[in-house]
């Protein structure tokens, strides 16, 4: 049967241990909480929608709850507190058992026929005057309990501040759960701004400038700055950002002298979500033939000019024509082509007419 001394020290042993796991418990959770609660804020204010950094979001609130559940869940589980170890905490708290509550438990531990440990009549007197002295003390004095109910109410106000957002924001609370979770899934922030290119540019020929134009689709305004993003290689982290500029209530933006294949979107207002537009830069049609033929008025009583299909850098044109006189223009192109004009150095354009080849 236990002696009454060591049934005093486990219960002071299980004591603590409670303590200590609740200390732990408390201190595990108030970390962990804040930290989804940060993850979940900056996700919040930046969304972003790529798919790694959520993932590497995911991934640090998962490492960071599992460092806080080492450091503060594992010490408590784990730990051992001997008899003697609790005996001079003991006596430390309470000088007037010097050090005989540590000799007492040892003595405890030991059998009584050791011939090492010296008399047993002096052990048991030993033993039996520190057990008097000790359980007139309050052994439990040893305890500090203040921090254990710093950790506690800590942990309940971090718990409780997040308990009042979720009810108060139950949706917004259920995405930035979903989000953390599910770093994968399509699950998005309700949003203000809702950007879109007017007529997004899908292809355009070599040499020639960029112009894109955005707007909100509800009409909405877009607060802050508005960027336009080009990616023009196959490394997605090597994007070039630039401002847009506000011009009537569109924003807009250029980018002169293309010669290689990209990729845009906008970042502006609360949208982060825009797809990447692909643009794919192809050479331009180019005049390969041309044909020149004027037919003359009948007062000039001339034989009807015709220079038949020349190249393109080769448009010989008679230097002067009679007023009057009608003047057609044929022409082949390397691709294939919608519309065509024909140009005058004094800026009059005339539509042409294009055919099936």
């Amino acid at each position: 049967m236990p002696h009454p001394l060591q049934v005093t020290i486990a219960a002071l042993r299980r004591r603590v241990r409670r303590l200590l796991l609740l200390y732990g418990i408390s201190r595990w959770l108030t970390v962990a909480a804040a930290i989804c609660a940060a993850a979940a804020l900056v996700d919040f204010v930046l969304k972003h929608e790529e798919r790694g950094i959520r993932f590497a979001a995911s991934l640090t609130v998962l490492s960071l709850g599992v460092w806080a559940g080492y450091r503060y869940l594992l010490p408590p589980l784990t730990a051992r507190f001997s008899d003697v170890f609790l005996a001079r905490r003991i006596e430390l708290r309470h000088p007037i058992l010097h050090e005989r509550l540590t000799g007492a438990v040892a003595f405890l531990n030991e059998p009584d026929d050791d011939p090492r440990a010296g008399s047993p009549a002096l052990r048991r007197t030993v033993i039996h005057e520190t057990t008097q002295d000790a359980l007139r003390v309050p052994l439990v004095d040893v305890i500090r309990p203040q921090p254990v109910f710093a950790a506690v109410g800590l942990a309940a106000l971090v718990v409780g501040a997040i308990a009042l957002t979720a009810t108060r924001e139950p949706e917004l609370t259920r995405i930035a759960a979903l989000r953390l979770l599910r770093p994968w899934a399509d699950d998005a922030w309700p949003r203000t701004n809702h950007l879109k290119f007017v007529d997004p540019v899908r292809r355009l020929a070599l040499g020639r400038r960029f112009h894109a134009e955005l707007v909100d689709a509800a009409g909405a305004e877009i607060p802050g700055e508005v960027q336009i993003w080009y990616r023009t290689g196959p490394d997605p982290d090597d994007v070039e950002r630039r401002p847009m500029r506000l011009d009537g209530g569109v924003w807009t933006a250029e980018r002169p002298n293309v010669e290689r294949d990209f990729a845009y979107r906008a970042v502006g207002g609360d949208d982060r979500s825009m797809p990447w537009h692909e643009v794919q830069v192809v050479e331009p049609p180019a005049l390969r033939e041309v044909r020149w033929n004027v037919v003359y008025p009948e007062y000039a009583a001339w034989t009807p000019f015709d220079t038949g299909s020349q190249p393109a850098d080769r448009r010989p044109l008679p230097p002067a024509l009679p007023l009057g006189a009608k003047l057609e223009a044929w022409g082949r192109v390397t691709k294939p082509i919608r519309s065509a004009l024909l140009r005058t150095e004094s800026g009059l354009e005339l539509p042409a007419v294009v055919d099936a080849d």
